[in-house]
């Protein structure tokens, strides 16, 4: 048993007694804020104690939430080194049972903080518990919300500190660099790809006749006549030709008889309006593929650094120190003299023109194209295109075999079904497959990749755009050295990055408040016209209030009057 200022057994065993009462009478556990700081703490190293359950009438679930109430209430127990043994017992069992959660360190943490004001000192047993559950701490971390991160990251300092376990920074960053493939990555396009952008082209277009055909103000004489729809979709032996499909209610409670998605969008009846079939040559398709190729390989929601091989090539140790103190820039608006010093120090041994190039690499990976909602919809559609190629590629083998004059009246009639068999929240190529399968009794095709199913039913994980705080403190960093080195692009690149940033896709308060303040602090009429556009385009209430700040004290700076303000972000459009 841990041994403390325990109270004499029957002491200990009456306060016992009044809890039990307490909870058998469904009085709860407010019993406890009435205790006294002393109690409260022998109470906690008794239930912690592998025998206390033989000594009570409590359920387990009762003495977890008892011993719940008593740790998260550490602003009212005694500061004692058997105190802060109970506290680590409590959080390894609790975590052998349910799993480690860095959010049972808070309590300790904030404990070790108090008891440091209060003269708190530990022996070696002590300092050991410490730095095991410092330990595992550090590989959990990553797991909690964000909004919790900053807390976990704070709790692992303390406990570090408490247990005198020192952490080199390299070493630190050398874990950080070994990344997993992103689920957005790209895969090889499937077969025959070409042929199959091509039929997808010119079922777009054959959608697009047809969606207007059927927007009109009655439906067409062939959705009633069997022999009109027979000459405007004649068979053709390579797929059955159904009429009347369209007047099937569809799944559940939404009636998508008819044609109703297509002719009564509405929010209400979760029909999204029509816009068209997307559609491409493979020669395009391949040309966006490459300009996404940085949003779908890499994710800056894990523990490790994404694309860490363009700020630290070889690995060698002053490339790791570069990386390290551009990862240690300091949780502040602005950075440090002495984070400065230390950044010119690690720049100087790679050579700072080589520093610059490895900062502007990295940032291009972040702005370049950018999470916004634009391009990630550009990235769900890249690995819907494939997949929904390599389906039909699977359904439909012999349709390659299709000459041009096959190939029309096919496509009319795949767009036909996808229109009418559509349930009206997303219109793709898949519903022809569905429609299709279902009508085969045969199973519906996986439009996804296999690890790439996100709860949304989506094809791509956005969640991989959201910055961890390491990761945040990173592009801070990383944007404080493009600024303290300016080139002719400096400018052009913090506006790409704050724009990016402040996007609700990314999320990066912190990386686009660092980029407004180094266009403010750029001193420019370029960085004036900058922070003017930013103003415009930024529609977040508090970085737009940021930018306003930032551009009234570097328009007082460089003596442009704020009426003028308006006149410089305008473009130009070439005129001079």
């Amino acid at each position: 048993m841990l041994q403390g200022n325990c109270a004499p057994p029957d002491d200990l065993d009456a306060r016992l007694r009044e809890l039990e009462h307490a909870v058998e009478s469904r009085q709860g556990l407010g019993v406890l804020h009435q205790w006294s700081s002393e109690d409260r703490g022998r109470l906690l190293l008794a239930m912690v104690d592998t025998d206390f359950p033989a000594r009570t009438r409590l359920n387990p679930s009762d003495i977890a939430m008892a011993l719940h109430t008593i740790v998260w209430a550490f602003a009212s127990l005694p500061i004692r080194p058997d105190i802060v043994v109970a506290m680590v017992r409590k959080i390894e069992r609790d975590a052998s049972v349910a799993g480690f959660s860095a959010l049972s360190c808070f309590p300790l943490a904030d404990y070790l903080e108090r008891g440091g004001a209060a003269g708190l000192t530990l022996g070696s047993a002590e300092r050991a518990d410490l730095k095991r559950l410092a330990e595992t701490l550090e590989e959990h971390v990553h797991e909690c919300r964000r909004s919790y991160e900053r807390q976990a990251l704070r709790a692992l300092a303390t406990l570090n500190l408490w247990a005198g376990r020192l952490v080199d920074p390299n070493e630190a960053i050398v874990k950080r660099l070994e990344a997993t493939p992103s689920p957005n990555r790209f895969r090889p396009l499937p077969p025959h790809f070409d042929f199959w952008s091509r039929f997808f082209l010119a079922v777009s277009r054959e959608a697009e006749t047809l969606a207007k055909e059927l927007k009109g103000k009655s439906l067409p004489v062939w959705t009633r006549d069997a022999a009109k729809f027979a000459e405007r979709f004649p068979p053709d032996g390579l797929t059955l030709r159904a009429f009347g499909f369209w007047t099937q209610v569809g799944p559940r409670w939404r009636d998508c008889s008819q044609f109703a998605p297509l002719r009564k969008p509405s929010r209400a009846a979760d029909f999204a309006e029509f816009r068209g079939l997307r559609a491409i040559d493979e020669k395009a398709f391949v040309a966006l593929r490459d300009e996404l190729e940085a949003l779908a390989a890499h994710q800056w929601n894990q523990p490790w650094i994404p694309a860490a091989e363009r700020l630290a090539p070889e690995r060698e140790p002053r490339d790791l120190a570069f990386l390290a103190t551009l990862a240690a820039a300091p949780d502040a608006a602005r950075p440090s003299k002495d984070w400065l010093r230390q950044l010119r120090v690690a720049a100087e041994a790679i050579g700072f023109d080589e520093a610059r190039r490895r900062v502007a690499s990295w940032l291009d990976i972040f702005h370049r194209p950018g999470a916004t909602a634009d391009r990630l919809a550009d990235l769900a559609f890249c690995h819907r295109f494939a997949l929904e190629a390599h389906a039909y590629e699977l359904a439909f083998p012999d349709w390659k075999n299709c000459d041009d004059t096959a190939l029309a009246p096919l496509a009319r009639w795949v767009a036909v079904v996808c229109l009418g068999a559509s349930d009206g929240r997303v219109w793709s190529f898949a519903a022809f497959l569905e429609w299709d399968c279902a009508r085969r009794d045969a199973p519906a095709p996986e439009i996804c990749h296999p690890e790439g199913r996100s709860p949304y039913g989506t094809i791509i994980n956005p969640d991989c755009c959201h910055l961890t705080l390491e990761n945040d403190l990173l592009l801070r960093g990383a944007i404080w050295a493009l600024a303290e080195w300016p080139a002719p692009d400096t400018v052009d690149r913090l506006e790409r990055i704050a724009g990016v940033a402040a996007t609700i896709a990314a999320r990066s308060r912190i990386g686009a408040n660092a980029a407004i303040n180094a266009l403010a602090a750029h001193g420019s009429i370029e960085a004036l016209q900058a922070l003017t556009r930013l103003r415009r385009a930024i529609v977040d209430k508090n970085l737009a209030n940021a930018v306003a700040k930032a551009l009234e004290k570097a328009a007082a700076r460089q003596g442009v009057a704020a009426a003028d303000l308006e006149e410089l972000g305008a473009p130009t459009y070439d005129f001079a």
